[in-house]
């Protein structure tokens, strides 16, 4: 996973990767998710993605863009530089 760090951190620090809901993607690659939810607000689909390890995500996108279901398997990604990371 890459990022932008706003500060220089040491190796091997816990960080906190914030990224933007409508910058999260549903495709063939990235990040291993369950959809856990999907809401339907007319002209998005507001999700929220389960990591393996439990942590979640929240993704918001076009109808047309990911049908993934709730219960389902997916990717999640998003372009590196859009990604904050600060120290947790």
């Amino acid at each position: 996973m890459r990022g932008v760090a706003e500060a220089a951190l040491a190796e091997g620090a816990a960080v906190v990767v914030a990224v933007r809901p409508e910058d999260v993607v549903l495709g063939a690659e990235g990040l291993p998710v369950v959809v856990a939810d999907a809401v339907f607000l007319g002209d998005r689909v507001r999700r929220t993605l389960r990591l393996p390890d439990g942590a979640t995500l929240r993704a918001s996108g076009r109808p047309a863009e990911a049908a993934a279901a709730p219960g389902s398997d997916a990717r999640a990604s998003f372009p590196a530089d859009v990604a904050v990371i600060l120290p947790a």
